[in-house]
């Protein structure tokens, strides 16, 4: 299956997960859909050995980032992930990995960077509005009864 992310926070975009060689064999396979490791090296003008590229290949087969199929002597690759996924699934593992290490904290401290952007405000507002009226619901519902335990504690 898919193995845990390493992200690299001093780093921007795809790089931030993704290693030096994966990134542009995953560019590689994202523009034509599928490879063979001789393709990929042609691709990227011999900038690795070919053995090489093709056990950073293995490994993200191994990663489950990479489906193979063999086609004669040799194997095609295809990625299992489209670029919008992986950094979906990115976003999603260091969030939900600051959460489970800092809690509130990591919560505090993404709205507090989302409140020092008027742009990153607007959009999560807008993401917020475009929930569908059963989160909205809920989160209603929740919030009267926070309102209505508060009131009671009061008495």
């Amino acid at each position: 299956m898919f193995t845990r992310l390493k992200f690299k926070p001093h780093s921007q975009g795809l790089e931030s997960i993704l290693g030096e060689l994966e990134r542009p064999i995953m560019e590689v396979l994202w523009k034509q859909g599928e490879a063979s490791v001789t393709e990929v090296e042609a691709q990227l003008q011999g900038a690795s050995a070919y053995t090489t590229l093709k056990t950073v290949m293995e490994r993200l087969e191994r990663k489950g980032y990479l489906s193979r199929v063999k086609e004669g002597r040799a194997f095609r690759d295809r990625a299992t992930l489209s670029r919008e996924q992986l950094e979906g699934r990115a976003s999603r593992g260091v969030i939900e990995g600051l959460l489970d290490a800092f809690g509130s904290t990591a919560l505090t401290q993404f709205a507090d960077v989302v409140l020092e952007n008027p742009q990153r405000l607007e959009q999560l507002r807008k993401m917020l509005e475009a929930l569908p009226e059963t989160n909205q619901t809920e989160t209603n519902q929740t919030e009267t009864n926070q309102t209505d335990l508060t009131a009671e504690n009061s008495k």
